[in-house]
């Protein structure tokens, strides 16, 4: 059985040819990827998604560029009344949907009356 080794320093997912570094193949008790990818349309795929809970609901968001398109699902469920409530938007060309190389960078999606993060 193989076990994949923790990483503990910033690496980048990708190597000068735009294939996987095998420096990033592991884990980590915290985001280290940098998200270089690099390739032709429409192979580069970046999302970013997060989820919180509690003793009551969970919340979800997830913001997807697959190049092609922009996805942004968002999702709440109520534990206790299986109530669930979501709201998917697709944006042909992911215009309109920005993510970051790394994680905690800016991140947006606007599109059809959703916008993430909501505007101020």
């Amino acid at each position: 059985m193989a076990v994949e080794r923790e990483l503990t320093s910033p690496v980048e997912l990708c190597d000068a040819s735009g294939r996987l570094n095998p420096e990033a193949v592991g884990w980590s008790h915290h985001p280290l990827h940098t998200c270089n990818l690099r390739g032709p349309w429409p192979r580069q795929k970046r999302w970013d998604y997060w989820c919180v809970t509690s003793d009551t609901h969970p919340f979800s968001v997830t913001l997807s560029n697959l190049d092609y398109a922009g996805l942004a699902f968002v999702y709440c469920l109520d534990f206790g009344t299986r109530r669930f409530i979501e709201k998917t938007v697709i944006r042909p060309f992911a215009s309109g949907c920005a993510l970051g190389p790394t994680v905690g960078r800016p991140a947006r999606f606007v599109f059809r009356g959703l916008s993430l993060p909501p505007s101020a």
